[in-house]
């Protein structure tokens, strides 16, 4: 009898314990952004699925966005050259 409870207190002993029960890791199943902190991206996972066209139509909205402020700057780099040195920078317009 001694013998019994020696065997099964080696046995509680030497039991393996389970790892409490986790959950699943979550997975992704939509595309993830290349930009740490892309405003489109963090908008479109707020509000959860969309359709294709949704977003096609952020994408060409996105890219005419850019168009506009790529204009924008290039156009205000033209204006930063220096005149040329016959050039007049003020037109005279007479008042008569």
């Amino acid at each position: 009898m001694a013998e019994a409870r020696a065997t099964r207190s080696r046995a509680k002993t030497t039991a393996p314990k389970t790892a409490p029960e986790t959950a699943p890791a979550p997975t992704h199943s939509g595309a993830v952004c290349s930009v740490a902190f892309c405003p489109i991206c963090a908008t479109v996972a707020a509000l959860g699925e969309l359709k294709p066209e949704v977003i096609d139509h952020l994408m060409v909205a996105g890219r005419e966005f850019l168009l506009a402020v790529r204009a924008l700057i290039d156009s205000r780099l033209e204006s930063m050259t220096p005149p040329e040195p016959g050039e007049q920078r003020v037109e005279r317009i007479p008042i008569d």
